[in-house]
């Protein structure tokens, strides 16, 4: 039953499961935690903050869980989970297009794996930043309620490839 303090909404969920701490990231430099959130087919495909959400997930439900994410907007990350799962450090403060040389020569990404992570535009170009959903973590508390877990961001790519569907919930 709703109460005052419930949000109604008609959302995108999608399910994807979570593959652990990224790696090679010293844990000073992830101060929250951060989980990779993993596509059904298993490649990394975003990023969860699980330092604020408490989950305390061992790597047996982590490995075997499908978890629900919404959509809540789109947006653009310089943060990379790589194919391999590790975390590529945040270039927020590199233009545009000199992020986009280093990264691309750093990690020498091959045509297919970018194609992963993003798009090319009317000229040919990969998109970056790369586009990602901005998403929440929810678990379900009824049929149509649920309650936030923790945000984290998918790649657009690997959200429009998911199994979506629409749905309408009560956010408690």
């Amino acid at each position: 039953m709703p109460s005052a303090s419930t949000v109604f909404a008609s959302v995108q969920s999608a399910s994807f499961r979570l593959q652990g701490s990224v790696q090679g990231v010293e844990p000073s430099e992830r101060p929250f935690n951060d989980l990779c959130i993993a596509h059904p087919d298993g490649q990394p495909a975003g990023l969860l903050m699980a330092g604020d959400s408490g989950l305390g997930l061992g790597p047996e439900i982590i490995a075997k869980s499908k978890f629900e994410f919404i959509a809540l907007s789109t947006g653009a990350s310089r943060r990379f989970v790589l194919p391999d799962g590790r975390l590529k450090p945040d270039l927020s403060g590199v233009p545009s297009s000199d992020a986009r040389v280093q990264y691309q020569d750093y990690e020498r990404l091959s045509v297919e794996e970018l194609q992963k992570l993003t798009f090319r535009d009317s000229e040919g170009e990969f998109l970056f930043p790369i586009p990602v959903v901005n998403v929440m973590m929810v678990e379900r508390t009824g049929e149509n309620s649920v309650r936030r877990i923790s945000v984290g961001w998918i790649y657009l790519t690997f959200w429009i490839r998911a199994e979506r569907k629409f749905v309408t919930v009560f956010l408690e």
